[in-house]
C-alpha cells in the first residue's frame, strides 16, 4: 500500500477524524489537545503519523507494557494544535468519544479500511467461506451504531446491521453477499501487517460467482 499525501482539507480532516473515532483519541495537555495511538503494529502508527503530517508532526515510541502479547505498543503522539480542539468538540460529548458527524458526509471506502484495521474482525474458521464481518464499534450507542450504519449504507452501498453484544453493547455486522465489494475496494488501503484480516482472492472469487 502506498500513502498518499492528502492537500484537500476535507479529506485531510476525514482521514484524522476517521482515526480518532476508531483507535486514535484526543488528549488533553494543559490548555491544548494533542492525538494519540497505540497499536502492537508500528506500521499502522507510521500510517496515523503521515495522516496528520498536514496538520502537524508525530512522534512514535516504544512503550513496554507486559499486559500485551508482545510486551510492549507502539505510541504515536502528535505535537499539539488548535484543529484538535474543534475535532474534539465535534467528537466528544463530555467523556464520551462518540462520532465526528461532520467528517461522517465523506466517509468512503479509505475510511472504512481505516476502520477496518482498527476495528473490524472476520472469522476464517469456516474456510472456504469466512464470515461474521464485523466492526467493533461496542463503545458507541446505539443510537450513534444507527447513525454509521445508515452513512455505510448511504455513502458504500452496502447492507449491514446493529446487532447486540450483550448489555449495552452493539457491534456492526456485514453479510456475505457483499464481501466480495468491500475486500475489492478496501485491499487497496490495507496495511501489509491487516491483511491477516482480508480473504485471499480466491475467496473473494467465491464470493464474487456466487453473488454478482
Amino acid at each position: 500500500m502506498e500513502i498518499t499525501h492528502e492537500k484537500d482539507p476535507k479529506h485531510i480532516m476525514k482521514r484524522i477524524s476517521t482515526f480518532c473515532m476508531s483507535d486514535g483519541y484526543i488528549a488533553k495537555t494543559g490548555n491544548s489537545y494533542e492525538i494519540r495511538l497505540t497499536s502492537i503494529h508500528k506500521e499502522f502508527v507510521g500510517y496515523f503519523k503521515e495522516v496528520v503530517r498536514p496538520i502537524t508532526s508525530v512522534a512514535i515510541t516504544k512503550v513496554v507494557d507486559k499486559t500485551c502479547k508482545q510486551d510492549y505498543f507502539w505510541l504515536g503522539r502528535s505535537k499539539r494544535h488548535p484543529y484538535f480542539y474543534k475535532l474534539r468538540d465535534r467528537i466528544y460529548r463530555a467523556n464520551y468519544r462518540g462520532l465526528d458527524t461532520h467528517a461522517l458526509k465523506l466517509f468512503d471506502w479509505e475510511a472504512f479500511a481505516i476502520w477496518y484495521m482498527s476495528d473490524g474482525t472476520i472469522s476464517m474458521k469456516n474456510r472456504p467461506k469466512p464470515s461474521g464481518m464485523k466492526l467493533c464499534t461496542d463503545r458507541l450507542t446505539y443510537s450513534d451504531n444507527i447513525f454509521l450504519r445508515n452513512i455505510i449504507r448511504k455513502n458504500l452501498q452496502i447492507s449491514c446491521e446493529v446487532r447486540a453484544q450483550g448489555p449495552n453493547k452493539w457491534r456492526l455486522v456485514f453479510f456475505s453477499k457483499d464481501y466480495y465489494k468491500i475486500f475489492s475496494n478496501i485491499k487497496p488501503f490495507i496495511l501489509p501487517c491487516f491483511m491477516y484480516k482480508v480473504p485471499n482472492d480466491e475467496l473473494l472469487n467465491y464470493y464474487r460467482d456466487r453473488y454478482e
